[in-house]
């Protein structure tokens, strides 16, 4: 999966693939790097890209929250009972489907996310279940 600013975001590893991969192109000096991000305890099975953030979803019932610049996870959401399936991130919402064929919609808060992004740690990022 692309997003902006040359960032390539993938699943990956050997069976099961239970991190994320981001390669990085950067301009000066001109080479690729690579990031390999840990979190989640099963099978990745579902990731979504924006300009600000990445949201991945497993097996493991959970969702991360990741800020795409930093590479950091910001959140973790548990409000799924069976495997994440499917994550779409639309204007300040994201969407997440669930094996057992629940859904959730959760709020993006960016102005939380850029607080958190210029160093204000002790903001918390608000993502609520709606």
């Amino acid at each position: 999966m692309r997003s902006s600013a040359g960032q390539r975001v993938s699943t990956g590893g050997l069976d099961p693939p239970k991190y994320i991969d981001v390669a990085i192109r950067q301009e000066t000096p001109p080479i690729i790097r690579f990031e390999r991000l840990h979190f989640h305890r099963k099978t990745v099975t579902a990731l979504a890209v924006n300009k600000e953030i990445f949201i991945s979803g497993s097996q493991d019932t959970t969702i991360a929250v990741w800020h795409r610049q930093r590479l950091e996870r910001l959140q973790i959401l548990y409000h799924h009972r069976n495997t994440v399936i499917g994550i779409e991130i639309v204007g300040r919402s994201a969407y997440s489907a669930c094996l057992d064929g629940t859904h959730k919609a959760f709020s993006i808060d960016f102005k939380k996310l850029y607080a958190r992004k210029n160093g204000f740690q002790q903001r918390r990022l608000a993502i609520c279940s709606g």
